[in-house]
């Protein structure tokens, strides 16, 4: 029974990061503007499926860790390292970099996140009363077990991708309000006129006003 329990936990483990892994990647598609293409985003998946792993069981131990000790440390760890998977996936930074990455994008922006995280939580604890609720009045007349299960994984299956997708945007909001903040004066006596300069939207490089490409990391503006 210890078994099975462990392989039904490693196996849903894997399913829950890979599905979120390619809804990041389908909804980064998307925001960028570029065409979705959903067999892309599983390729990257796969090609990024160590660095994902390690990155979920670090951040997996850290928050269980802190939620051992106390309740506070675990909220923190959530939260600092909450935007690692979306870093991996668009920025494709390695498992130690992408948590050093979130926690640089997270910097006093914890707010945001504990807000999403709190939602996405009260909305998976509501779905799950409700699939309990509908299960009870539905098992008095078909008098299935199978139909609660049932009921249990559509809502839960209905409640899951909001947490990707949401992320996903939290990760973007974020970064763009990074390179939108006013830069130190030296920076802009060095680079004067700030009014003929503007900024690649995905790393934060300076660029002339009429720059199709970014030199630093090659995306088309």
């Amino acid at each position: 029974a210890i078994m099975a329990f462990s392989i039904s936990i490693l196996i849903i483990w894997l399913i829950t990061n890979f599905g979120n892994s390619i809804v990041i990647g389908c909804v980064s598609e998307i925001l960028e503007g570029r065409r979705l293409e959903v067999i892309k985003s599983l390729k990257l998946t796969f090609h990024l499926s160590g660095r994902l792993l390690v990155v979920s069981l670090v951040v997996g131990a850290l928050v269980v860790l802190g939620f051992i000790l106390l309740i506070f440390p675990g909220l923190i760890m959530a939260i600092i390292f909450g935007l690692s998977t979306p870093v991996v996936v668009i920025e494709r930074l390695g498992a130690l970099d992408s948590l050093r990455r979130s926690k640089e994008i997270s910097d006093n922006m914890w707010w945001k996140i504990f807000l999403l995280l709190a939602a996405l939580f009260a909305m998976f604890v509501l779905s799950y009363l409700v699939a309990e609720a509908l299960s009870i009045i539905l098992y008095r007349y078909y008098r299935q077990i199978l139909v609660r299960h049932v009921i249990r994984i559509l809502l839960i299956t209905l409640v899951e991708p909001l947490y990707p997708i949401s992320i996903t945007h939290l990760y973007y909001g974020l970064r763009w309000q990074r390179v939108a903040r006013p830069l130190p004066s030296v920076y802009e006596e060095r680079y004067l006129p700030i009014q003929e300069a503007k900024f690649c939207y995905y790393c934060g490089q300076l660029l002339p006003y009429d720059a199709l490409y970014c030199p630093n990391c090659g995306r088309r503006l």
